[in-house]
């Protein structure tokens, strides 16, 4: 038979079993809880850094294109983890270059900032800055609206639930595919080299007018003064015999037309002509008749002319009646003609 007393043990431990169950299933709904945002975190940070690393490879791949070509400037898109996912801007002063890459992965997007000085004359490209930029989202968030009424015996709690709305804006950019070399062009920017000139006979010079195209390797300093002959370029320091491709023979493009010493003309006459007591043989019969007097005169050729160019010549030997004896001298100092050497003009 229960008893009163047996019956308040029994209500005791019915509320003890309760209270131990709704505190087991507290602490094991708090780590589900606990463990669920754990894991959405560990990806959160996992795409995070994924998407930051494709904006970083677009600063890189800006910097490569301005060492290439610092005058590049521009925008396109480079595919990382996906089609198109990281757009790069690349703003060019001349002195300086600013290089915005964003990135995007799913609702994550990773913006970097780098700006650089540029050396006008070694085309050197030096960082300065590199830096994240904060990507703001539109946040619209619904008041918490409670209302508590309460009577003597009853409560009632009427709770409106807070949404918060985020509205992100994509940036679609059109990538044009860039030009190969020897297509026609505007500026280096459209092309795979990043090297936008005229340069018909590919010697890297260009003319003062003409078609651009895209070319292998950057410009050279000075203007080409004839396109159409790779020999015909500024700094020239070859002579040529004939005119280049244009019928010219300034092939250093200086205007000018520059003579090799090739160019000297040389003209021989002997005078004064004279019975020496020298004699021809070892014999001493026969007297020489020769010229005391060689006069040169000069002239310049013609570009491309062949021309002799002479010189005066001494007798080899001479002998002479020493006592009764014909006795070898050696030179008798007196000329006996002229020679002349075939040389060509040549210019540049």
């Amino acid at each position: 038979m229960f008893t009163k007393k047996d019956s308040l043990r029994g209500v005791a431990a019915l509320i003890t079993v309760i209270s131990l169950g709704s505190l087991v299933f507290i602490i094991s709904l708090s780590t589900a809880v606990l463990t669920f945002w754990s894991i959405k975190n560990i990806d959160a940070n996992q795409k995070g850094m994924i998407t930051y690393y494709a904006a970083y490879s677009g600063i890189q791949d800006a910097l490569i294109k301005l060492e290439r070509n610092k005058d590049f400037s521009g925008e396109y898109s480079l595919s990382i983890n996906n089609t198109d996912d990281v757009s790069i801007i690349v703003s060019n002063t001349g002195e300086g270059v600013t290089i915005y890459s964003e990135a995007v992965s799913g609702q994550i997007y990773k913006r970097i900032e780098t700006t650089a000085d540029i050396d006008s004359t070694t085309g050197l490209i030096v960082p300065v800055k590199t830096e994240e930029v904060v990507i703001s989202a539109i946040t619209t968030t619904t008041t918490v609206t409670t209302t508590t009424t309460t009577t003597t015996t009853t409560t009632t709690t009427t709770t409106t639930t807070t949404t918060t709305t985020t509205t992100t804006t994509t940036t679609t950019t059109t990538t044009v595919p860039l030009k190969e070399n020897g297509e026609l062009c505007s500026s280096g920017s459209e092309c795979i080299s990043g090297y936008c000139y005229v340069d018909e006979d590919g010697d890297r010079y260009a003319p003062a007018s003409g078609t651009q195209k895209c070319q292998s390797d950057s410009q050279l300093a000075g203007v080409d003064c004839c396109d159409s002959d790779s020999r015909a370029r500024p700094g020239q320091t070859s002579y040529y015999t004939s005119t280049n491709n244009c019928s010219s023979w300034d092939y250093d493009c200086n205007s000018t037309d520059d003579k090799d010493s090739n160019c000297d003309k040389r003209s021989a006459s002997l005078s004064n002509t004279k019975t020496y007591n020298y004699y021809q043989s070892g014999t001493c019969s026969t007297s020489w008749t020769g010229t005391t007097t060689c006069t040169y005169s000069y002239s310049s050729a013609s570009c491309g002319l062949s021309h002799s160019y002479q010189t005066c010549t001494l007798r080899a030997y001479a002998y002479l009646m020493v006592g009764d004896k014909c006795t070898y001298q050696g030179s008798s100092n007196d000329w006996k003609g002229t020679s002349g050497e075939t040389k060509v003009c040549g210019c540049r």
